[in-house]
């Protein structure tokens, strides 16, 4: 049974535009609704009549979520067609629309059927398109937004609390480079052999080694900034010591507590970097310490070499002393803490010691950390062996330097290094990590294979050749290995894995005096250049092959 709705108030004309503006939108959505649900069955429906029977209904009422006693989308669907081709005009103009009477609906107040829901129905369905229509167009827009803000973040400037960091690091490289020129003549004044000068080059890097990471667990404790005060303090006490010692001994355990304060230090600096940066500007923000430390270096061979031809030994021992403990007070008045967690905080959710290391070993199993502690122990298994071990001795027994040529020497590399960090950094930081680090260690080991070739021609042309190299290289590396790795982990895993890196630093470090040197005791200064040279190339062409960031 139908029922026939009559506007007497529309004309023809205007019954036309209402009804396509009405039904057709309506029967499209009823289509597209249909076509998203096609899981659901379709009951049968007499669109004649508007019955059907009791089971049908049932599932209709389980299957709607629109009242108690709506229909399916098939059945709005079919009614809402059928009353479209239903629509007819009469002789005189008037406008009749049969509606089956169980989809009946009201319409502007003209007819009111309590069950009459299609009307209902539909309009919610348009409703709800349009509520999602805006939602995609507004999480669009905010897409949109986040690029753009990184883009902008990407050349946003450093923080500000790089420059204290850096101020004191530039302090620590003075003091350090102060000791570079004047340490081999220390051992030599005390008989000691290549292979004992090796060892204490060398208890540096195993002190770290053991250190790093407990210094790092002692960061996430304490806070990055009681390591910064007391690894300085610390270094202080170990270059007095250094100075007044007598034996081999005494230059062993000195060196010893120096490595420990210098991994407190290091450990320090490299969270509170990390802390302040973001992964855009990471590597810029890494790269004035490694400028400042490059210029202090720079100065510290040159007056070091100066006041050990001027006042003995033992004086640039003292004055590094002193700067070192400024270093401490420089900490301490101008470096806020950055991290936040307490002591307290700490002590109520303790971790156990077997779980820290299954951490530890997750992590290493991470091939980003994997590749980059590889490449970095290489790398410095070469720098500390042939740069400060092998490095000044041919200087001095080939090239005939005194302590203030090789102070020179020194300072040339360190201010070439300085000059180049900027620049790399920004190569890292906008093109990639890799961009720098294997054009950098390549660069390296081609420097140091040129100093055996120097040493026995006697050019000193190749010899300020090589050692440019390899400061431009070094540079190149500077802190792509640390930036990469804090890249790669989240912030509760950065501590971890910065220390795992410093480790694998320092055992490279610790492991590269002694082996070079016992092969310049047995083979000559050839070998283990060569070999070091080696060693980096093929590692660094394995991590090209092996990292893509």
């Amino acid at each position: 049974m139908s029922t026939t709705i009559v506007c007497r108030t529309l004309t023809r004309p205007q019954g036309l535009a209402s009804i396509r503006s009405s039904i057709v939108p309506l029967a499209r959505l009823g289509v597209l609704r249909l076509s998203q649900r096609r899981q659901f069955s379709t009951p049968s429906v007499s669109m004649k009549t508007g019955e059907r029977s009791d089971k049908e209904e049932d599932d209709v009422e389980k299957k709607t979520a629109y009242g108690p006693r709506t229909k399916t989308d098939s059945e709005s669907t079919a009614a809402c067609l059928t009353a479209a081709k239903a629509s007819s005009f009469d002789v005189e103009g008037t406008l009749s629309v049969s509606v089956p009477v169980a989809s009946r609906v009201s319409h502007r107040g003209m007819v009111a059927d309590p069950t009459a829901e299609l009307d209902d129905q539909l309009i919610g369905e348009n409703l709800r398109t349009s509520s999602q229509e805006e939602e995609e167009r507004e999480e669009r827009e905010k897409v949109r937004e986040d690029s753009k803000e990184s883009a902008t973040v990407k050349y946003s400037p450093i923080d500000r609390r790089v420059w204290p960091i850096a101020l004191s690091t530039g302090l620590m490289g003075i003091s350090i480079g102060l000791v570079q020129p004047v340490l081999p003549l220390l051992a030599t004044s005390l008989n000691i052999s290549t292979a004992q000068f090796g060892q204490v080059i060398a208890v540096v890097g195993l002190s770290r080694i053991f250190c790093t990471i407990p210094t790092s667990i002692l960061a996430d404790v304490f806070g990055r900034r009681p390591l910064l005060v007391f690894g300085a303090a610390a270094s202080a006490m170990s270059m007095a010591g250094l100075g007044a010692a007598s034996s081999f001994n005494q230059l062993l355990f000195w060196r010893l507590l120096g490595g420990a304060s210098s991994a407190g230090q290091m450990t320090g600096a490299h969270l509170y970097l990390a802390d302040i940066s973001e992964p855009e500007n990471r590597s810029r923000t890494m790269a004035p310490v490694v400028a400042a430390w490059g210029v202090g270096f720079a100065a510290g061979p040159a007056v070091g070499g100066l006041l050990a031809e001027a006042f003995g030994t033992q004086v640039p021992f003292y004055g590094t002393a002193a700067v070192i403990a400024a270093v401490a007070a420089v900490n301490h008045r101008m470096l806020p803490e950055t991290h936040k967690r307490s002591l307290q905080s700490n002590r109520k959710g303790r971790v156990p010691i077997r779980v820290t290391l299954a951490n530890y070993r997750k992590l290493l199993e991470h091939p980003v950390i994997r590749q980059a502690s590889l490449i970095t122990g290489t790398f410095w298994f070469m720098q500390t062996g042939c740069q400060l071990c092998l490095l000044p001795l041919l200087l001095i027994e080939q090239f005939s330097f005194t302590a203030g040529g090789v102070g020179v020497v020194y300072a040339t590399l360190a201010a070439t290094g300085a000059l180049f960090s900027q620049p790399a950094a920004n190569i890292s930081d906008r093109v990639s990590r890799r961009s720098c680090i294997v054009p950098g260690s390549l660069l390296v080991a081609a420097s140091v294979a040129g100093l055996p070739i120097a040493a026995a021609t006697g050019s000193t042309s190749l010899l300020y050749c090589s050692l440019s190299g390899w400061a431009v290289g070094s540079a190149l590396v500077g802190t792509a290995p640390t930036a990469l790795v804090a890249d790669a982990v989240n912030e509760k895993e950065r501590a971890s894995a910065l220390a795992l890196l410093r480790t694998a630093q320092d055992f490279g470090g610790f492991m590269g005096p002694l082996v070079l040197a016992w092969a310049a005791d047995m083979f000559g200064m050839g070998v283990p250049l060569y070999s070091a040279a080696a060693a980096v190339s093929v590692v660094a062409l394995r991590f090209w092959m092996k990292v893509k960031r």
